[in-house]
């Protein structure tokens, strides 16, 4: 399967890393680095993932 994948905007055409913040995206759904070991999945249809749910905790500034 030949799927274009952009990173932050910018189309992606070779291997590269990807830090915290970072947006991939793809047909149909987009993957969020929201720190190093959470990350954000959005589909447009329901994903099945080995992946626990979890809730971000809450910053030290909203408590």
């Amino acid at each position: 399967m030949d799927e274009t994948v952009f990173v932050n905007g910018q189309r992606v055409h070779a291997k590269q890393r990807i830090h915290t913040g970072d947006e991939i995206v793809w047909p149909f759904m987009s993957m969020t680095l929201i720190e190093d070991d959470f990350i954000q999945v959005d589909s447009v249809s329901t994903v099945h993932t080995s992946l626990p749910v979890t809730k971000q905790p809450d910053s030290e500034m909203k408590k």
